[in-house]
């Protein structure tokens, strides 16, 4: 059986008071009831599709989840009813469920979503002329959905661009390629069709990130529930608010479950369309604190500072082993004249086990472990920070392994680094990489390179 072309919907006041607004960000916090739904369609097939509501221009379009099919209201109701009619002629289904809908400069949008054993980046736009979906080319394809602790999105509406939190990597039909989540935050550019990497997630966006939910959206970001308390995420501004008072927490936790929820003018409006009710209640940026939590660290150029400290050591050291040299020629051309006119090279006798390891050499560490130290001395140039657990376990390519596993990892990894520096650092070397625990949450480890072997290891690295 076919959609009807036509439908009218009750008037109830949750519909009278969401078409007093212009546009708004809609999000729905739980999972979908046949009873959420905005319209009846009759159509047992489609019962079950979520309908996605998009507000905008006074016009109130539900997408059905999974297809690219696609309602429209009249600007003005007609008596006690709300009259939709399908604006799409598409047939092909199941290729974006748990796409990301929105509006953008009036236009119907979805990004992202999985069908048919794949998930993609596709920005699809609605064509009100030719009545169908066309694709919207970016830079890259950047996988996201709505569906999981991947449903970090959020549509800054003033400045045409979308933040994704996390993304999903992985080809289900490649060999070694698993389903994954990539914590690097990602903002599309929605003028041009650009994506841009902003930088990896911090430790404390991701950490105990299954009890992290999105609730409701507004013109400046997420709230979060976490937990147990409220976050603000504010992507434009690279930050996340804590709830100063937990007083709001218990109403939002119990009042939300089963709604469509918003934000808008400091408060939070949450509703069900079948039940025809609407309520809010205060909850706005000055309820929340700035505690200096980020949402990602800014990729900075730390390559040049790192080189630079590269290149001052190896100078220093550089003096070190010339003047090793010098006085070694001396010794040889004392014990033997006959050595010291060969053509041999310089020998090594006289120097230490670290000038020839400065000098031509094969490399100390393999890629795994360079790949480790340079994540480190990254961290501890650029915004002079330790390294998370996560970010070890990424680089390590265990970032989807179980804790065991990763565990296990890190141990052999760090001890084969320690056991190989401690073979060419002069006696009394440290062991380079230092573990230690956050100041804030003592259940997280962090690492870091010892200050005062920094050096000798970017000169190492370096050289490998």
């Amino acid at each position: 059986m076919d959609l009807p072309k036509k439908l009218a919907a009750p008037l109830t006041p949750f519909l009278k008071k969401l078409l007093r607004f212009d546009s708004v960000q809609m999000t729905f916090y739980s999972s979908q009831r046949v009873d959420e739904a905005f319209i009846e369609l009759g159509v047992e097939s489609y019962r079950n599709h979520f309908q996605q509501p998009i507000l905008t221009g006074g016009r109130l379009y539900i997408l059905l989840a999974g297809t690219g099919k696609l309602y429209e209201s009249d600007q003005h109701p007609v008596g006690d009813s709300l009259y939709f009619r399908r604006v799409d002629s598409t047939f092909l289904d199941g290729y974006n469920i748990c796409a990301f809908a929105f509006a953008h400069q009036g236009i119907v949008h979805n990004l992202g979503g999985y069908g048919y054993w794949h998930w993609n980046g596709q920005l699809r736009a609605f064509n009100h002329k030719m009545r169908e979906w066309e694709i919207v080319p970016l830079n890259r394809e950047v996988a996201v959905s709505i569906g999981g602790p991947e449903s970090f999105i959020w549509h800054d509406q003033r400045n045409g661009r979308i933040y994704a939190m996390r993304a999903i990597m992985g080809n289900e039909a490649v060999k070694g390629d698993p389903i994954r989540l990539d914590e690097e935050v990602r903002m599309l550019n929605l003028s041009n069709g650009e994506w841009k990497t902003m930088g990896d997630q911090t430790e404390y966006a991701t950490y105990r990130l299954e009890e992290r939910k999105p609730v409701a959206a507004s013109d400046s970001g997420l709230l979060v529930i976490h937990h147990n308390t409220l976050e603000y995420w504010l992507p434009s501004e690279n930050r996340i608010l804590v709830l100063s008072d937990k007083g709001p927490l218990a109403e939002v936790s119990s009042r939300l479950n089963g709604r469509f929820t918003w934000m808008r003018g400091g408060m939070l409006y949450y509703g069900n369309p079948t039940a025809g009710s609407m309520d809010s209640l205060p909850l706005h940026t000055g309820m929340f604190r700035d505690v200096g939590y980020r949402i990602w660290r800014s990729p900075a150029p730390w390559m040049a500072e790192l080189l630079l400290l590269a290149i001052s050591a190896v100078f220093v050291w550089g003096l070190g082993v010339l003047a090793g040299t010098y006085h070694q020629r001396e010794f040889v051309a004392e014990s033997n004249p006959a050595q010291a006119g060969s053509a041999t090279g310089v020998s090594t006798v006289g120097r230490t086990t670290w000038e020839t390891a400065t000098g031509p050499s094969p490399a100390l560490f393999d890629e795994v472990e360079r790949s480790l130290l340079s994540l480190l001395l990254r961290n501890g140039t650029e915004e002079r920070r330790r390294t998370s657990t996560q970010e070890v376990n990424r680089v390590l390519g265990v970032g989807g392994k179980s804790p065991d596993m990763q565990k296990r990892k890190r141990s052999d990894v760090i001890r084969s680094i320690n056991r190989k520096y401690r073979q060419v650092v002069p006696e009394g070397g440290r062991e380079p990489i230092v573990k230690e625990r956050n100041g804030l949450d003592a259940r997280m480890t962090e690492y870091s390179i010892h200050p005062e072997e920094m050096a000798r290891v970017a000169v190492l690295v370096s050289g490998s």
